[in-house]
């Protein structure tokens, strides 16, 4: 049973092949296009891609899934609508947004039964439309290890909503409450973002760094009225910093006069007072955060939680959830943003819609393209480039990197999400104290105060961090304990903390044994990673693409497959 999962309305658009529930293939348009990260272009390619890797011919697919559900649009608005006591306060813009959403999904439906038709499937498959929130809420639950979870789903905007609360038992999500326009987290996070001089969708993950260098008491009390919080979680955005109460955008001018400066011109000079916005801003997402979680818990009684949307890639609010909300277990995929609408569609068909029982846990994030040898080293021969063949790749990175040598490292199948996972990443020493100054200035041209994440096996971190949860995926922070803060400082940051991702030998064996070579020469099974790629570009995805980026920035090695090239 085929299920081909799409996220092609949105930014972040993806595709995402499940086969009888376990995904075959999932990957994001952006990889291919190179044009522009976040793309919203029509994920032809990413279809092509997941059914070829399926060997999909003539009528190997069933069921194609929308992450987009229009009739939503107009529902859950007129559900709030009646809570406010105005019946048709919000039908208008209502009916132009269901129009609207209904031009998109029949784009997409053409536009993927067109795709389809190239490949040589025949037409036969059914059609479903999903709705947003609720693709969110099967793309981590169905795929998670829990039996029986809560699940909180906290983005922008889908449809209506911006925010759904869930419980999810066995092949069943039950849909508990929603927040919706113009009441989001995640359009708040991102006019903040913009107001503070970076690109909103994009660069929120900035201002969370940002945010450790900060005093959140300064602005504080001016964020919690621009999000006003209650104790059960429920949140309002004030309504005199809207833009368009219809669209849920902040006014940035309004910004202005609430915080009492200017907004921060893009590329200019951060200021204490940026660094302490930041800190006001991620404070209160996390109580925002947190108090939703605390709700859910106490609403379900169940004591694990799953959590998707864009504003699940906050690696500080998960640790508060994990931390304070209740919990013994948490869940987030590596696609928690837009591009996983494609698995959940996918995933909420399979389970929801066709009641198949749950059979696969995603322990890995590799489903992209991957590239033999015999194709990389035809690439290679094709440049005037010096390679050389290695009898074991992992011992002789290990050994570049105890040098001091930056390293980019190709192999395997490409990551699914966001976040380099060990098989599209650039490597380095993290013992050296000027690691990361070095990456950031010579390799990622990126801003100075940006953190770099930790790789350590599964066996070894606990000695080095102070959690004993494995996180495959770098969903939360850890901190790191005291007495190797001074040891590991090129993965360090300001406040103590790591964004840690562990490596399990069954799901990369490769990179795990490339950490075992490296403790062998320095002493720690711990390597600086971070995403092959420079700041505004999506990650490398072919060898062409490593090729590229190696050659115009300061890696000074690529291991690729089985070779090593050299500058």
């Amino acid at each position: 049973m085929r299920v081909l999962g799409l996220n092609a309305w949105l930014h972040d658009t993806a595709a995402c092949l499940l086969d009888d529930g376990a995904v075959v293939a999932a990957i994001e348009e952006e990889r291919f296009s190179r044009e522009d990260k976040h793309t919203s272009a029509f994920p032809a390619k990413s279809i092509a891609f997941c059914m070829k890797q399926a060997g999909a011919r003539g009528d190997g697919l069933e069921h194609l899934a929308i992450n987009l559900q229009p009739i939503r649009a107009f529902e859950d608005a007129e559900r709030f609508a009646r809570v406010l006591a105005r019946p048709s306060a919000l039908g208008g813009t209502n009916r132009k947004a269901y129009k609207h959403l209904l031009r998109s999904v029949e784009r997409t439906e053409r536009d993927a039964g067109r795709a389809l038709k190239r490949l040589g499937l025949r037409p036969g498959w059914q059609v479903h439309t999903v709705a947003h929130h609720d693709a969110h809420a099967a793309s981590c639950f169905f795929v998670s290890p829990f039996e029986q979870a809560a699940v909180l789903t906290v983005d922008g905007r889908g449809e209506w909503a911006s925010t759904g609360l869930y419980v999810g038992r066995g092949s069943r999500l039950e849909r508990l409450d929603s927040i919706g326009l113009p009441h989001s987290l995640g359009l708040a996070y991102a006019g903040v973002t913009q107001y503070l001089g970076f690109k909103k969708n994009s660069d929120e993950y900035k201002v969370m760094g940002l945010a450790s260098f900060g005093d959140p008491a300064r602005f504080g009390p001016a964020m919690r009225k621009l999000l006003l919080g209650r104790p059960d979680g429920r949140f309002e955005v004030a309504a005199g910093c809207l833009e368009d109460p219809s669209t849920g955008e902040l006014d940035v001018r309004a910004l202005e006069e609430l915080f009492g400066r200017p907004r921060r011109r893009p590329e200019s000079e951060l200021g204490q007072e940026h660094k302490d916005l930041a800190a006001a801003l991620q404070d209160v997402t996390e109580e925002i955060g947190l108090a939703l979680a605390r709700h859910l818990r106490q609403k379900t009684g169940l004591d694990k939680i799953c959590l998707a949307g864009g504003v699940a890639l906050n690696c500080v609010m998960n640790r508060r959830i994990l931390d304070e909300g209740g919990f013994t277990g948490l869940y987030v995929q590596p696609a928690a943003y837009d591009a996983g609408g494609a698995l959940g569609a996918a995933s909420w068909v399979h389970h929801q819609v066709l009641g198949r029982p749950r059979a696969w846990v995603m322990d890995r994030a590799d489903f992209g393209p991957a590239y033999d040898d015999e194709e990389i080293e035809q690439v290679l021969r094709e440049g005037l480039l010096r390679w050389r063949r290695s009898e074991d790749i992992a011992r002789d990175t290990a050994e570049l990197l105890a040098q001091g040598k930056i390293v980019g490292w190709f192999q395997g199948r490409s990551e699914w999400g966001p976040r380099a996972l060990g098989h599209r990443s650039i490597l380095a020493d993290p013992t050296r104290p000027d690691m990361q100054d070095h990456v950031n200035r010579r390799v990622k041209h990126r801003e100075d105060f940006r953190p770099f994440a930790p790789s350590a096996t599964v066996e070894s971190f606990a000695r080095y961090f102070e959690t004993t949860t494995p996180d495959p995926f770098m969903v939360t922070i850890v901190g790191v304990r005291p007495e190797f803060r001074a040891k590991l400082p090129a993965v360090t940051h300001v406040d103590g903390t790591a964004r840690l991702q562990t490596v399990d030998a069954k799901a990369n064996p490769l990179y795990h044994r490339l950490l075992g070579e490296l403790e062998r020469r320095t002493g720690f099974p711990v390597v600086l990673n971070t995403s092959f790629n420079v700041r505004g570009e999506p990650m490398v995805l072919t060898p062409r693409d490593a090729l590229r980026c190696f050659f115009t920035t300061g890696i000074d090695h690529l291991a690729i497959g089985s070779y090593v090239v050299d500058k």
